[in-house]
């Protein structure tokens, strides 16, 4: 499969790549969201991301590992936010840096 990778960073050792879903800002009924409409998702815990890159060691010990391009249930807040502030990421998307054991499921 070819890298789906854009983040511009080659994760290392036991670390991961997630591309974070991109939040809705209109309801199927039409009403428009404002950017904190989200604050009841902070009670969740958790959120649905697309693994795009893995490390040389990530995922070594487990028997159902994720591949690249599925999507993945992690941790609210696993590791470092990486988005065009930082200087890497060209585009409006959102990653996180993370470890591989930040991903609690896969999406099926």
């Amino acid at each position: 499969m070819s890298s789906i990778n854009t983040s511009g960073i080659k994760p290392i050792a036991d670390h991961i790549i997630v591309l974070l879903s991109k939040k809705k800002k209109l309801t199927e009924g039409g009403i428009i969201l404002p950017d904190n409409s989200d604050s009841q998702r902070e009670h969740l815990g958790q959120v649905k991301t697309t693994l795009v890159a893995i490390g040389e060691d990530a995922f070594l010990n487990m028997k159902d590992a994720p591949k690249i391009g599925q999507k993945v249930i992690t941790t609210r807040y696993p590791g470092l936010l990486i988005t065009a502030d930082l200087g890497v990421v060209d585009d409006e998307s959102e990653y996180r840096l993370c470890r591989d054991t930040e991903v609690l499921g896969i999406l099926e």
